[in-house]
Order: structure tokens, then sequence, then C-alpha cells
């Protein structure tokens, strides 16, 4: 009683600066009754609100304030359940977004009306892999089942099945997916279209034999993907040395698989052009071996 009667005595703009800023759980719950809806969006939106204040906030007349509510990580599984059934469709996009859904709220939204709530359902980690399976093969919207086959939870068969197509996004989707099959990568790494290698070149999972399949490659943006990689091995980054990118260079002699030899030759480069940068990079990188 005494907290909410010292709140009444503020202006609304202090009130406001209060609900961003506590970490005051019942402060927050209080002010989750404000008369003002953008004081209640705030409630909704801090981080050390409770998931009691949360579901009480979830039947809020204002969908801004509802859509805050479905945005928070404290909302728990009961408030979202609620609220994916709200007529805002605002609101149930977020609710797909939230972590917090479990795969059988989902599996719920995946069939929504609205393609953005679909979408968002396909990239949600916690997507299950039946559910993305649906998605990538029958939802109506290639935004959407390009998410799904993105998703790291669907089924490498479901994987397979679509790497056998033609479409240039299917690909792409598929070389930068971290569950996509190395047997598949190896395909994508001599694919002609730019944005497939380059996703490949980017993906963390990538075999060591893609990545020095695409070293040949003459686009200097996969090139530096490539290098960027973890897994790029030695022979690789040895040969991409010898390119006169000065970028390539100063990435190949920060590499830890980059070879004494590698780094020595770039010295010499770097003594040669005068290149401060490149010479005290790769001296740095010499005292570490």
């Amino acid at each position: 009683m005494k907290v909410t009667l010292e709140l009444d005595c503020l202006s609304t703009e202090t009130r406001h600066a209060i609900a961003s800023e506590t970490e005051n759980s019942e402060v927050l719950d209080v002010l989750s009754a404000d008369e003002k809806s953008y004081v209640r969006c705030t409630v909704a939106n801090n981080e050390h609100v409770s998931e009691e204040t949360l579901d009480k906030l979830a039947n809020d007349e204002s969908d801004q304030v509802r859509w805050e509510v479905a945005e928070n990580s404290n909302t728990s599984l009961k408030t979202l359940e609620k609220l994916a059934d709200d007529l805002s469709c605002n609101v149930r996009r977020a609710v797909a977004c939230n972590e917090n859904a479990d795969d059988k709220l989902l599996a719920k939204l995946s069939m929504d009306k609205d393609d953005i709530v679909r979408e968002n359902v396909a990239e949600n980690p916690k997507t299950g892999s039946l559910t993305l399976e649906e998605m990538a093969e029958h939802d109506a919207v290639i935004d959407v089942k390009l998410a799904a086959l993105g998703n790291p939870n669907i089924p490498t068969r479901v994987i397979h099945r679509m790497a056998a197509g033609t479409g240039k996004r299917v690909r792409e989707t598929i070389a930068g997916n971290i569950s996509t099959p190395k047997t598949i990568l190896m395909k994508s790494a001599r694919d002609r279209d730019t944005n497939v290698a380059y996703n490949v070149a980017c993906n963390p999972n990538v075999p060591r034999e893609a990545l020095t399949i695409l070293a040949e490659r003459r686009n200097i943006g996969i090139l530096v993907a490539v290098v960027r990689n973890k897994n790029t091995p030695e022979e690789a980054l040895a040969k991409l040395a010898r390119n006169n990118n000065r970028n390539l260079r100063l990435l190949i002699a920060e590499h830890e698989n980059t070879s004494r030899e590698t780094l020595e030759f770039l010295l010499l480069k770097a003594v040669k052009e005068a290149d401060q940068k490149l010479a005290e990079t790769v001296r740095l990188a010499l005292a570490k071996q």
C-alpha cells in the first residue's frame, strides 16, 4: 500500500523512468496497473519483472503491452500459450520468437494464417524437427520454407531431399546450415553460384577439403570467408598468402593454422612493401608460435 501511494504522487515521466530502470519486482507489479499504457509497456519490457506480473499484463487492453509481454524472456509457457491466440498478429509473431515456447505451442503457431508468425516459428531454435520438416516441405510461402530449412533442428533427410533440387535460394540456405552433412557441403563448395559458395565458406562445420576447393575461387568475398574459417588448413592458407589482397594477408597472419613458413613469407612481403601493420601482425604471430 505504501509503495502504491508513493508512486501515485509521482509524475508520469518519473513513473516511466522507474519502470525502465528499477530491478524491484514489487515496484514493477504496482506499475503494471499504471493508467498510462506506455508505462505498462515499459514494465512488460523490464527484464526484472516477475512471471506473475507478466501473466497479468498478458490481459492488458493495449496490444503493444501484450506484445512486450510476448517478447520478454521471463514470460512463462503458460502465458505464451494464452498469447498465442491473441487477435494481434504482432503479439503472435513475438510469441513465435520467444524461446520459452515449447514445440507443442510452436507446432500450433506453424499453422498460423500470418506468414511472419510461421517464419518466426521456423527460425525458433526450440522448434522440433517434425514441425520443421512439415514447414520446409509443405508451407506455401518460400521464405517460411527457407527459414525451416535453415534451422539446425531440421532432419538431415529433409536436407538430402531438398539438396537435390535446383533452386538457388534453397542451395544457399542448405550451404549455410550448420547441420548440413559434410558430403553435401563438399558438393556445394563446387557450386557456381557465388552466394552458395560463400555460405559454405562461412559454415563452421565445413570440412577442410571443401575449404581447399573454395580457396581456388577468384571472388574476394569468398576468399575472405575461407580465411576467416577456423577449419581452413595450412596448405590453403599458404596458397592464399600469395594473393595480393592486403586484407587477406592480414587475416592469414592472424589465423591459428598458418604455418611459420607462411608467416615468414608474409613478413618478407611486408618488409618489401613497407607495410608496417602487416609486419607487426606477422611478428606478433611468430612470437606466439
